[in-house]
């Protein structure tokens, strides 16, 4: 086997390699063609990158599980465990492992209640999951308009801005 056999079986072998270094060679380019395009930017993206990371990958247990099954209702969840966090946290650092809980707690809660509908009712994951979505997304809209503002605590402040015990 020669050299160029080798290494295109090594290159099949090895596709994520290639869009690594696509990604690399655009990355450099635009650093080049505009200001904007810096290392503090890729961490930036990266930071938000990692929340989607691993939202996706509770998402590919709830596809990968069964025939059919997805959860629509991802989105508001989280928007609404947000909001219930804000409210609990208060603005205040000590109140921040409490504003944790809850936003777990909810999300526990609306699995739960999904869980019921399609397992126990046996609707549709789509169209019970779609369901909950809407009703959280409601109920978030609806619970965020009598509130004039947020204080955000320093804490989770420092932690959405990369900075954890103050590095």
């Amino acid at each position: 086997m020669n050299a160029f056999a080798t290494f295109g079986l090594w290159a099949q072998r090895n596709r994520w390699i290639w869009a690594a270094l696509g990604v690399l060679i655009l990355w450099l380019v635009l650093s080049i063609v505009t200001s904007r395009f810096s290392l503090s930017s890729l961490s930036g993206v990266i930071l938000s990158a990692s929340f989607l990371t691993v939202v996706g990958i509770g998402q590919m247990f709830v596809v990968t599980t069964g025939r059919g099954n997805i959860d629509l209702s991802v989105a508001s969840v989280i928007t609404l465990s947000a909001f219930v966090a804000l409210l609990t946290i208060k603005g205040q650092d000590a109140n921040l492992a409490i504003g944790v809980v809850a936003a777990i707690l909810l999300g526990l809660a609306v699995g739960a209640l999904n869980s019921l509908l399609v397992v126990g009712l046996g609707i549709p994951a789509i169209i019970a999951t779609l369901a909950t979505g809407y009703v959280l997304a409601t109920a978030t809209l609806l619970s965020n308009k009598a509130i004039p503002g947020f204080a955000v605590s320093p804490a989770l402040k420092d932690v959405a801005t990369e900075r954890i015990g103050g590095v």
